[in-house]
């Protein structure tokens, strides 16, 4: 059994730790937050450059990177070898397979099988280091759901409210491919380790989001920030979660990789964990991110998502649902990559402008020298103008147009195409 009940930051002992998918939004800030409590890592990766990339930090001298493979036997002997745990972070994020295709059975065979077997591969080399003590495996929220057997609502959701396999078989919801992947490999995994005799938990990660370290922003930032980006593929993802759990529960990354160290460190973890501090609905997460929405809503109340289980055992959460998106936000608009740069002053357009005030608007917007406003903006309404210039934002060079303005695109031209704000009433 793990003994590691002392926070790694003040312990003496700092002993070896294999995190897979290292590469990853999750995996990467988790080699981080292991690497500051000074405990010595071993990341896998089936790109070993990109591992590089987002771990050259604080405590990269006690960072060994190693090659591995999922789909390779054996692949993860090597860099087990010595550690005292591993974190089974690693998988496919293929949320959805095309219509065209035979679904079932290429789901089956390219994607449902191999991630079982690359699951257990890991979990056979864990046996054959004769070190490893303890699994903590990262599941997904996508294997959760808020209603019952008979359909009904429940009134709390926590890790015992497992979506059954054969309903995502049968009702193949968005992200169904994804969701049947970590049901099945957590499932077998838990098997696995039962009848070999590895101490295996399991935390279930609502969507997280937060900064990131990753040279792009991470699929589930972008899920959350979709109401925003309007992304045709992600949000609907989103409306999915909302639909099936009644809201959207969230975690700070920083709380997310917190939460598995702990329960690696933790004796008396046992089983699965719900990790998220709370959830909201979409309208309540679009009304803080400045947006507005025309959404479904169901008419019961909505369930409550609880991680009492995780907290009974001592973990705090330590940021909120305005922390998440702040730096999650923030963290879009500073990322490096080429394509995803944002000028702190930007061109806007404005399309539309001979209705309502668009005209009018982008003359006292040039006026204000706010920001820069093309030729091509038509005469409008000097009232609708006025409304316009009172409600914007000046330090995000955003503007918010309620719901009864008419139409009226503001289109930032600098930004990048996944944090593109096309706001119409």
């Amino acid at each position: 059994m793990m003994m590691m009940m002392m926070d790694g930051r003040d312990s003496p002992a700092r002993p070896t730790v294999c995190v897979t998918g290292s590469t990853g939004y999750i995996g990467s800030w988790l080699v981080r937050s292991l690497l500051r409590r000074g405990y010595r890592v071993h990341a896998t990766a089936r790109d070993t450059a990109k591992l590089l990339l987002s771990s050259s930090s604080e405590g990269s001298d006690r960072v060994s990177v190693f090659r591995a493979d999922l789909r390779e036997e054996g692949s993860f002997d090597e860099a087990v070898r010595g550690c005292v745990a591993l974190f089974h972070v690693a998988a496919s994020m293929d949320f959805d397979a095309s219509a065209q295709q035979n679904i079932e059975d290429r789901v089956r065979s390219e994607i449902l099988e191999p991630a079982v077997r690359g699951t257990i591969n890991v979990l056979q080399a864990c046996i054959r280091s004769e070190t490893v003590k303890r699994v903590v495996f990262t599941s997904s929220v996508s294997t959760i759901t808020a209603k019952d057997d008979t359909g009904n609502w429940r009134a709390v959701v926590d890790e015992s409210s497992t979506t059954p396999t054969n309903v995502v078989w049968n009702s193949k919801p968005r992200g169904w491919v994804y969701a049947l992947s970590k049901l099945l490999t957590e499932e077998k995994a838990f098997e696995f380790a039962e009848a070999k005799g590895i101490e295996l938990v399991s935390i279930v990660p609502p969507t997280v989001a937060g900064p990131f370290l990753t040279p792009s922003v991470p699929a589930s930032v972008r899920v959350l920030l979709s109401p925003i980006t309007g992304d045709p593929v992600l949000y609907p993802i989103l409306v999915s979660v909302n639909s099936r759990l009644g809201s959207v529960p969230l975690a700070h990354i920083e709380d997310i990789c917190d939460a598995h160290i702990f329960l690696m460190e933790n004796a008396d973890a046992k089983g699965r964990y719900l990790c998220s501090p709370g959830s909201y609905s979409i309208p309540q997460l679009a009304d803080l991110m400045s947006s507005e929405f025309r959404l479904e809503f169901h008419d019961s109340i909505p369930s409550v998502i609880s991680s009492n289980r995780l907290k009974s055992l001592g973990f705090e959460f330590k940021h909120d649902v305005r922390e998440i998106l702040k730096q999650s936000v923030n963290c879009c608009m500073n990322c490096e990559a080429k394509e995803n740069q944002i000028q702190t002053t930007c061109e806007l357009i404005i399309i539309g402008g001979g209705g309502f005030g668009g005209g009018e608007a982008a003359g006292l917007l040039r006026e204000e020298e706010v920001v820069d406003v093309g030729e091509d903006a038509a005469a409008g309404d000097g009232d609708g103008a006025e409304k316009l210039r009172e409600l914007l934002v000046v330090p995000h060079r955003q503007l918010d147009v309620p719901r009864h303005y008419p139409p009226l695109l503001v289109v930032p031209r600098r930004v990048p195409r996944q944090l593109q704000h096309l706001h119409t009433p």
